[in-house]
């Protein structure tokens, strides 16, 4: 037997060893990973679910459920490190948008939130940190319609 063919067993029985060490140091980073991201996305959850409780002696009648939506949906190495969460719901209201803002504003600056520009009169955003809370005007009629989103989004 030469000595080349007794090479190549011992070549294929190392490469096997490491592949496998590799997709097992993979799979625990990834693992780890994804713990992470459950954790975040859990306290955000509950921080989302305070601050619609917070908001919810409003004079308007909400017209449709409280979406929830949440992600990534299939996280690949690129986003392996990103979490966001969203609430969306539409409200109907004998206030005037201005008022819903004004409200929106009492409620929210004590606690650190920030009013940004005016995008346009139909629109405001209030921020803090990772989070935002829109509210766009979705009809001039009365009674009126807006709808609210609570964006929450992270690098971890």
């Amino acid at each position: 037997m030469s000595r080349h063919s007794r090479l190549i067993p011992f070549i294929l029985v190392a490469a096997t060893l490491v592949l496998g060490i590799v997709v097992i140091v993979l799979s625990v980073y990834s693992n780890r990973l994804r713990l992470e991201r459950e954790t975040v996305l859990a306290a955000a959850k509950y921080d989302g679910e305070a601050l619609i409780a917070l908001l919810k002696e409003m004079p308007a009648t909400s017209i449709d459920f409280l979406e929830m939506d949440s992600g990534p949906d299939d996280p690949d190495l690129r986003e392996a490190n990103q979490a966001w969460t969203t609430w969306t719901q539409s409200f109907s209201t004998t206030a005037g948008f201005s008022e819903i803002i004004a409200l929106h504003r009492t409620r929210l600056e004590p606690l650190g939130w920030v009013a940004g520009e005016a995008e346009n009169p139909d629109r405001t955003t209030f921020t803090k940190g990772e989070w935002s809370l829109t509210l766009v005007s979705l009809s001039d009629t009365n009674p009126a319609s807006f709808r609210r989103q609570i964006h929450w989004r992270v690098n971890f």
